[in-house]
């Protein structure tokens, strides 16, 4: 089981107004939680930011019967037609910076691509809010 939320992932400017608690999240608890995000989704490929957000992709592009891109293949994404519809996926959405500069990456080289994301995990504090997020 893995450990979500511990004090000193939070950062030291953000106003607690509740105690942290530490979550135990099983296999069990994040095969669930990718096949709810799967069904919810619209995604024609999935691109997983490495790297907490690797298993995730991994498995919504298989319940999902997608393509399941690396950061590296989604960049060059002439594969990708317009109107498809790119799932960004990380475990956790704590402060937003890492799917801000990823979806500002890809979408710098897109060309009619629509963009979702989502998490597992989502903070309230993160600056940046996924598409669809479970917790």
């Amino acid at each position: 089981m893995a450990v979500i939320a511990t004090a000193a992932e939070i950062p030291s400017d953000t106003v607690r107004t509740t105690a942290v608690r530490k979550l135990l999240y099983s296999w069990n608890d994040c095969v669930r939680d990718c096949q709810y995000l799967a069904r919810r989704t619209e995604a024609h490929a999935v691109c997983g930011i490495p790297r907490g957000g690797l298993v995730p992709a991994a498995l919504i592009a298989r319940y999902k019967r997608v393509p399941l891109l690396t950061l590296v293949q989604a960049r060059t994404i002439q594969m990708l037609s317009g109107g498809t519809v790119l799932l960004l996926v990380d475990d956790v959405a704590d402060s937003g910076a890492t799917f801000r500069a990823s979806l500002i990456a890809l979408q710098q080289e897109s060309l009619g691509l629509r963009f979702e994301t989502a998490s597992l995990h989502y903070k309230p504090w993160s600056l940046f809010v996924p598409t669809y997020y479970v917790h």
